[in-house]
């Protein structure tokens, strides 16, 4: 059985090839809209530009206070398992933090005020003039 051959017809191409002017600014605009629009939504939206920078930032900021707090970490670890292991570790917390001295001990405080001048010091020395 031979196909029959069908001859479609022609359209009149006139639009698709050549559209009228106010057609192609229509689709211009609205190109140019919606490339605004996404621009727009990329560096303000919940996704965008400037809340990726932010999250960096914060980032940033959990990382450093995380290796700070890491290290703090093994310094109290460190001072936990010194004051379990070595008994003159507290007594020198004792004395240092809290003030405390052994029974028998005498405390001597020295402070750095020292007299300006020459006349201060020998009117503070006692005298010997009493015979």
């Amino acid at each position: 059985m031979p196909r029959s051959k069908i001859r479609l017809q022609q359209q009149d191409s006139s639009f698709l090839s050549q559209p009228p002017l106010w057609f192609r600014r229509l689709v211009n605009t609205v190109i140019l809209s919606i490339g605004t629009i996404l621009v727009i939504n990329a560096l303000t939206g919940d996704n965008g530009l400037i809340e990726l920078l932010n999250t960096r930032n914060k980032h940033a900021i959990l990382v450093s206070d995380l290796s700070r707090l890491r290290a703090e970490n093994e310094s109290l670890r460190k001072t936990a398992r010194r004051l379990q292991e070595d008994p003159g570790a507290i007594e020198e917390i004792a004395r240092e933090d809290l003030g405390l001295i052994k029974p028998g001990e005498l405390l001597l405080l020295f402070t750095n005020d020292h007299p300006k001048h020459s006349d201060e010091i020998d009117n503070n020395l006692p005298t010997n003039t009493e015979k």
